[in-house]
């Protein structure tokens, strides 16, 4: 389970490898981060995205504002990246749960 506050910066980092430990090769590829409320939604109604396109490294960094996680609604959320490849190829490397929570400080 992933956590963010809602109304600050939200930053996440990975390093992809592929079985063997080898960094996987991302040179060719558009790495692409979503949030959606439900699984089934469409990918074009996530309500926060990013993507990388061509990474010359296999550490990847995808941040968010404070502006952007303003408008999301505090609660569950579903979180993946998938690489996206010339061949059609895609492949889902990873996801998880992501909780929206409020911020301690009501500025």
């Amino acid at each position: 389970m992933q956590y963010i506050r809602k109304a600050n910066k939200a930053s996440f980092t990975f390093e992809l490898t592929n079985c063997d430990g080898t960094a996987v090769d991302l040179s060719e590829s558009t790495l692409k981060f979503i949030v959606k409320k439900k699984k089934t939604d469409q990918d074009t109604s996530a309500v926060l995205s990013a993507q990388t396109v061509n990474s010359e490294t296999n550490i990847v960094s995808f941040e968010f504002t404070a502006e952007q996680t303003a408008t999301l609604t505090e609660g569950d959320y579903f979180i993946a990246i998938k690489i996206v490849k010339d061949d059609h190829m895609d492949d889902e490397v990873w996801n998880d749960n992501l909780k929206v929570v409020r911020e301690v400080f009501n500025d």
